[in-house]
């Protein structure tokens, strides 16, 4: 527009002329751009399940604007409840003639709860250009206050969070006195609209809801010196969310008291405001007058002094001035004295508590303890680790330990002297004593327990579990008594009740240690004994070998008999002169039987 109108060389007074014009239509553009409307959301207070806030408009340029009518259109925070929402206007505002907008007939405002968006417009205009009520220059008024409920309560914490959504305009005026109105639109960024009439919306960054009201810590006291004269005058402890607090006279009613005057009792009631809404309850503030006091404290120090009441050290003796606290000025009369150190050296095992402070040190080194009179205790503990060197040991109901000349009667771990830092630890299993008799009769020879007995008597055994056995052994001489019968046909022992068809060497029954054997020789073919006597054997006591001479056929079968009958040992003769090995049996009395003939008596002896 302004290359339109060219500037004319020749026209000296048209190029005046042009240049007037432009300047005269940017000066309008600019006054148009710079006339701006703010429309602010503005909070009130919120309770645990309500939520009140108004909106102001704000005319921040030098032209009267009359309002006409008004969108309030904004998202909030999605999760503020888990309740429903609705919300009204509340005709409360700072113009009279406003006291009946918004006139829209029904309680509950336009609310879509899908989107968490409030969305309320006017529609139609609230005041003729007549009516309207003027914004003027540089004021901002009230035009309304609305409230938020919810059917449970806020969450708590939950946080308010308001965004204008003003794509269509927000604010319809009479601008300048015009005889109709104009809507007045956003400005939206830098590569956004501008217009004649611009507005500007903003909205509290972050409102929390359903917060707790912090405690106020409120007591304060004064001393005769000082001057109280303002309620206001006494530091409180305030959290960010108390935007003030009301003075009272009682904890639970009565009027606000003016802040600046005081009563003659000395104690006030605070309530507190979070979130703009008065809190219910009331903290006791307590304001006291003191009297100014002088308080003498007398110490006596060793090289040095550090005064806690002023954090001072002091090397000298003396009176000094402190701080003063609750009314009372804190004086110190100090006295030093020198101070000097005495060394202990100690050698401990293991640990060491010294009796100084009765602290226990468990490492070497150099420790300083308690001081009396000025002199410091040093302690220089050598720490030799303890050791310990467990012997375990088993015992039959009682055992005395050499290490320290104990007798111990039940199973336990006992310590005994320690030398060296090494301590002897015995792990003792103390077992009761126990027995049982057996009463044996035997036959000349008894084994009991891995020992042969040949005499009688009482022989006990004691094993690793303390039980001992004892044996009353009666022992009777084994002796044989042989019955030599020669029949020519069979024979019949009445010992045994046994007929014998065939020779030989047959046992009968034991008693009395005796045992009774058959020499039976079946003579049918009129041999004598004599001529039946076919072998020899020698020597006799053996020990280790056994040699027989048989006059007889070869490969005979040969047995050995011991003295109960039993067969200990058989072969085959292979010569006419063999050699019996008899070194694996025992010492005693043994027969040797060759199939037809007599047998021979032998001794085996170790």
């Amino acid at each position: 527009m302004i290359f339109n109108l060219s500037i004319k060389r020749e026209n000296t007074l048209g190029l005046r002329l042009a240049i007037f014009l432009t300047f005269s239509f940017l000066i309008t553009s600019i006054r148009c751009r710079a006339q701006q409307l703010e429309m602010s959301l503005e909070w009130i207070c919120s309770t645990t399940n309500t939520a009140d806030f108004q909106i102001r408009l704000t005319n921040t340029d030098t032209v009267p604007i009359t309002f006409n009518a008004l969108i309030i259109r904004g998202i909030h925070a999605s999760n503020l409840t888990t309740g429903a929402i609705t919300w009204i206007a509340l005709n409360d505002n700072t113009i009279p003639e406003w006291l009946n907008w918004p006139n829209t007939g029904t309680t509950n405002l336009p609310y879509i709860s899908s989107q968490s968006k409030l969305n309320f417009s006017s529609s139609t205009g609230i005041f003729t250009s007549a009516t309207a009520q003027a914004i003027p220059s540089g004021a901002g008024i009230v035009v309304g206050t609305f409230r938020m409920s919810t059917t449970t309560t806020w969450v708590p914490n939950s946080d308010f969070d308001f965004v204008w959504e003003m794509t269509s305009g927000g604010v319809v005026a009479y601008v300048n006195g015009a005889s109709t109105v104009t809507n007045i639109l956003q400005y939206i960024g830098s590569s956004g609209q501008y217009c004649s009439q611009c507005l500007t919306v903003s909205a509290s960054s972050a409102q929390p809801l359903n917060l707790s009201a912090p405690t106020i810590q409120a007591n304060q006291s004064f001393c005769s010196a000082s001057t109280v004269s303002d309620l206001s005058a006494i530091p409180l402890y305030i959290s960010p969310q108390i935007a003030s607090i009301l003075w009272y006279d009682n904890p639970t009613g009565g009027t606000a008291l003016n802040p600046t005057t005081l009563l003659s009792n000395g104690t006030y009631y605070a309530s507190q405001m979070v979130n703009g809404c008065e809190s219910a309850t009331r903290e006791a503030t307590i304001v006291s007058i003191t009297p100014s006091t002088t308080n003498t404290t007398q110490i006596s120090a060793c090289g040095t002094y550090t005064w806690a009441n002023n954090g001072q050290t002091y090397t000298a003796s003396g009176t000094y001035s402190g701080t003063t606290s609750n009314c009372v000025s804190e004086t110190l009369n100090l006295t030093i004295t020198p101070s000097t150190t005495n060394t202990t050296p100690i050698s401990a095992c293991g640990t060491y508590t010294w009796a100084n402070n009765g602290q226990t040190y468990t490492a070497s080194g150099t420790y300083s303890g308690t001081t009396s009179n000025c002199v410091s205790e040093t302690l220089n503990l050598t720490i030799t680790p303890n050791t310990t060197n467990t012997t375990p040991i088993n015992a039959c109901e009682t055992y005395t330990w050499a290490n320290n000349g104990q007798t111990y009667t039940t199973s336990g771990i006992y310590s005994g002297t320690t030398v060296n830092c090494v301590t002897q630890v015995i792990n003792l299993t103390i077992t009761p004593d126990s027995e049982s008799t057996i009463s044996v009769s035997a036959c000349g020879v008894y084994a009991w327990n891995g020992q042969t007995y040949t005499t009688s008597g009482i022989y006990s055994n004691t094993n690793s579990n303390c039980f001992t056995e004892i044996l009353d052994l009666t022992i009777t001489p084994s002796s044989t008594n042989t019955t030599t019968i020669v029949s020519p046909s069979s024979f019949t022992w009445g010992n045994t009740g046994i007929t014998y068809t065939s020779s030989g060497f047959y046992m009968g029954s034991t008693v009395n240690c005796v045992t009774q054997y058959l020499d039976l020789t079946i003579n049918s073919s009129g041999i004598s004994e004599e001529e039946l006597v076919l072998f020899s054997l020698y020597p006799n006591p053996v020990s280790e070998a056994l040699t027989i001479d048989f006059n007889g056929v070869s490969n005979e079968e040969y047995l050995i008999i011991d003295n109960f009958g039993s067969v200990v040992k058989r072969g085959v003769l292979e010569n006419m002169s063999t050699e019996i090995s008899v070194s694996e049996l025992s010492a005693g009395l043994y027969y040797f039987k060759i199939e037809g003939t007599k047998p021979r008596k032998f001794s085996k002896i170790n």
